[in-house]
């Protein structure tokens, strides 16, 4: 028998008398954001002023002129290790794939299983100092980039 009916045909599944299903959650929901929001306009300001679905102030949200250089914490050059890494991921994505033309990714297994690389990374180029240039990075998969930072792979 499929789980929640039993055998005289009664449902003793998760839903109990009284609650609301998805459906009406979800409608409600949308009717509130329907009632803050008039336009694709009020959409963009209501998402820059970090409010959420209620029309409250989000905790965590920030206006725009706190991120970047505008901020009070904008080091400029003398930025260090984690922060930099931090910034180049904010400000150019994630890598994506990797550049290295004779990267071994993607392989087939003997089995005929096709292997691709779990992460990708943003490697600095040799002889270059952490600048906020993105043509001073490589994007790379994790292999690529170990062996790149040992020397032993030349791009």
């Amino acid at each position: 028998m499929p789980k929640g009916i039993s055998k005289n045909g009664i449902n003793k599944g998760w839903y109990k008398k009284g609650h609301r299903n998805i459906d009406e959650i979800e409608k409600r929901r949308l009717e509130s954001i329907k009632k803050i929001v008039k336009s694709s306009k009020e959409i963009e300001r209501v998402r820059q002023m970090g409010l959420n679905s209620k029309g409250r102030k989000r905790p965590d949200a920030k206006p725009p002129h706190f991120y970047g250089n505008k901020s009070s914490n904008w080091k400029g050059d003398k930025i260090q290790y984690y922060g930099l890494h931090s910034w180049i991921r904010k400000t150019f994505g994630n890598a994506c794939r990797c550049e290295n033309t004779n990267c071994i990714y993607p392989k087939k297994t003997k089995h005929g299983i096709l292997l691709k690389p779990k992460r990708y990374e943003w490697a600095l180029k040799t002889n270059k100092k952490y600048t906020r240039n993105k043509e001073d990075y490589l994007q790379l998969c994790t292999s690529c980039h170990r062996l790149y930072d040992y020397g032993k792979l030349i791009i």
